[in-house]
């Protein structure tokens, strides 16, 4: 498999028609393989709010962010280079938690596995 730099890909116009937007407010697998995340964003209810994005398809896979928010706020996280995620895209919702939106586009789509 092919897989270009994470700094590559975010230089390609190309790639913005082929986002993906996913927004959740239970913890669910979002993507099965591998990928890059481009944004997260967490809206906290009332109380601290966090949750985990991994990679993997399940609460078991490895930790690739940690989200966390003040009560009634924002957090919004839109790295300067896409994070790679290789087995599955998979978000752990915790406490106070309003919803999770994820960025994120799949090597497959780019015709790199």
């Amino acid at each position: 498999m092919k897989f270009p730099a994470a700094s590559e890909l975010a230089q390609s116009y190309k790639l913005w028609a082929l986002l993906k937007v996913e927004t959740v407010s239970a913890d669910k697998l979002i993507a099965i393989g591998a990928g890059y995340i481009f944004g997260l964003y967490l809206d906290a209810d009332d109380g601290v709010a966090t949750a985990n994005i991994l990679d993997g398809t399940s609460a078991e896979g490895r930790i690739i962010n940690t989200l966390s928010c003040p009560t009634n706020q924002t957090d919004n996280h839109e790295p300067h280079v896409p994070i790679p995620f290789v087995r599955g895209l998979y978000i752990d919702i915790g406490e106070n938690v309003l919803y999770v939106t994820v960025l994120y586009l799949l090597a497959r789509d780019l015709d790199l596995e």
